[in-house]
């Protein structure tokens, strides 16, 4: 597995550099195994780019991978531009983000896979536009103080509407809600729509690293956020890095950056399976080649478990089942005003997963119990 995650790494190093793979490298790759781990980081388009310039005879598993990749952007930006014709038609303020912006960056249509789409917009028309989209087939998941909430309709269709960047109710993220806390004064006005907003080429970097931040300090976040920050320094090389450096200071990521940014020149700007990094470089770049796309579970409840205070797996299995008054205010904000409600939401909670989220609570188990204290 080692090896099969270094050379995904130089094969998307040589998919977003429009580089031909050499022969003598493709001929010691594990085409099943690559293909799983790339799917896992979400980069199954990417690596079959590179594979296919090479002249490289694919199984249809991959063909159908990129094939679909390029299906859902062109589903996923037709269904976008409906949404929006609708919140400028209803005067809501908007502005798409994150993937819907930086997949412009990649060399061809499709290469950078999208889960969903993310689009920032006016919070006062909430129940307008959760009225549009329940109308038109979607379903709907969040809570009344999330963040955001996810509209999703088969076959592919799945976006992310937020009404803020970062919630505001995670301690670990408060560095990021707190920064952007006004949102709005930080956009710059489209001039092509009426309602449309877009950060300054600036401000969409410092938001891509305030983003994989927070994911890296959770449950991990994966190779494409390397090479999302490649893409984009290799397009915009000209932006003002003293502004830059005073606003990641301001949310105390500046190392994060700074490391995110030097690792990714180093792996991508001349691909190869054994990069010359340091100790420290190569214990985050591997961060990011085990942690697929959006993290790990197990990750995710280690850091849970830091951010908790549980100072033994006991304590933290308690605190799971019975947790503190502030885990209420984003699960149910009724119970939270109400306290006299929290007994029979503890009990809900716990029915709940005994049929929803059986598996998960297993691995959760399992790896709380496994773990060292």
């Amino acid at each position: 597995m080692k090896k099969t995650v270094y050379y995904m790494m130089y094969l998307t190093g040589c998919a977003i550099n429009g580089i031909v793979p050499e022969r003598d490298i493709l001929e010691n790759i594990d085409l099943e195994s690559l293909l799983k781990l790339s799917k896992f980081h979400c980069l199954s388009a990417t690596v079959c780019t590179a594979l296919l310039s090479a002249k490289l005879k694919l199984s249809k598993e991959w063909i159908d991978c990129k094939a679909k990749a390029i299906r859902k952007v062109i589903l996923l930006d037709a269904e976008r531009e409906k949404i929006i014709s609708f919140m400028e038609k209803k005067g809501i303020w908007y502005m798409p983000m994150k993937g819907v912006i930086i997949k412009e960056f990649y060399p061809s249509l499709g290469m950078r896979e999208m889960s969903d789409n993310d689009i920032l917009f006016d919070r006062r028309y909430l129940e307008v536009l959760k009225k549009y989209m329940l109308s038109n087939g979607y379903s709907v998941e969040g809570g009344k103080n999330a963040n955001h909430y996810s509209f999703q309709k088969p076959p592919v269709y799945n976006y992310e509407m937020h009404v803020e960047l970062f919630s505001r109710f995670y301690a670990r993220h408060s560095r990021f809600s707190n920064y952007y806390d006004d949102v709005k004064k930080r956009l710059v006005k489209d001039e092509n729509n009426n309602y449309g907003y877009h950060f300054t080429d600036e401000d969409f970097y410092i938001y891509m690293m305030a983003h994989g931040a927070k994911h890296h300090m959770s449950g991990g976040t994966g190779l494409r956020t390397l090479a999302d920050c490649y893409l984009y320094l290799k397009k915009k090389p000209d932006l003002d890095r003293e502004y830059i450096e005073c606003e990641l200071k301001k949310m105390r990521i500046n190392g994060y950056e700074h490391m995110t940014r030097k690792v990714a020149r180093k792996i991508f700007s001349k691909p190869t399976i054994e990069p010359n990094l340091t100790e420290k470089e190569k214990e985050f770049l591997e961060r990011h080649l085990f942690a697929g796309a959006y993290g790990t579970f197990e990750n995710k409840i280690r850091i849970r478990k830091k951010d908790m205070g549980a100072r033994n797996k006991y304590e933290y299995i308690f605190k799971r089942i019975f947790p503190d008054a502030e885990f209420y205010r984003e699960y149910s904000p009724i119970a939270y005003k109400h306290r006299i409600l929290i007994p029979f939401v503890c009990i809900y909670r716990m029915i709940r997963v005994i049929f929803k989220a059986r598996r998960n609570i297993m691995i959760e188990l399992k790896t709380v119990l496994s773990s060292k204290e």
